[in-house]
């Protein structure tokens, strides 16, 4: 019923998907420098799975905003640099950040990195788990989509395309 959407100027808005209005904003703090040198946006943003706080990245930083009061819960530094995208897999147990020298790493919900994959000769432009969890696909800024076994990580497709975003229709891995 509700979607996130977060812009430059540093605001988390929430929408009602059925009225169409502005459910909530929180005007995020401005960062002073970030420790590795990048810019202060938010890179990422995704709710949890359970949609009681929407997670967003800054720098190396992870934050999570409750959802009905858009406040602070939690804020960790993972220590992984260069953060484009992110997505969290349905049942909340897997996060997945696309870097921007093609590597996807997988963190648990304590924010911890399970593995790393160095996929895309390029930035990753987009992420998406299917709806079981088992399958991620990634498309990158090389013009290549990779569909992968999350647990194996042996690759279940590919296909060469400028892809900027990617959905499953449903658990059959079919993107």
């Amino acid at each position: 019923r509700f979607i996130a959407t977060c812009s430059y100027d540093g605001r988390i808005h929430i929408w009602n998907l059925v009225s169409g209005f502005l459910v909530r904003t929180a005007l995020l703090p401005k960062q002073e420098a970030l420790s590795d040198g990048s810019d202060d946006y938010i890179a990422a943003l995704a709710y949890n799975a359970d949609g009681a706080c929407v997670l967003y990245v800054r720098g190396t930083r992870f934050y999570e905003l409750d959802t009905e009061t858009l406040r602070a819960r939690r804020e960790v530094d993972a220590g992984v640099k260069g953060i484009e995208r992110m997505a969290v897999s349905p049942d909340g147990d897997c996060i997945a950040l696309g870097l921007k020298d093609g590597t996807i790493v997988f963190m648990d919900e304590a924010y911890s990195e399970i593995r790393r994959w160095n996929v895309h000769s390029g930035g990753i432009r987009a992420l998406a788990f299917s709806s079981d969890g088992r399958i991620i696909a990634s498309a990158g800024a090389d013009h290549m989509v990779y569909v992968t076994n999350v647990a194996s990580g042996h690759l279940v497709g590919q296909t060469k395309s400028s892809t900027t975003a990617l959905a499953f229709k449903n658990n059959d891995g079919k993107i």
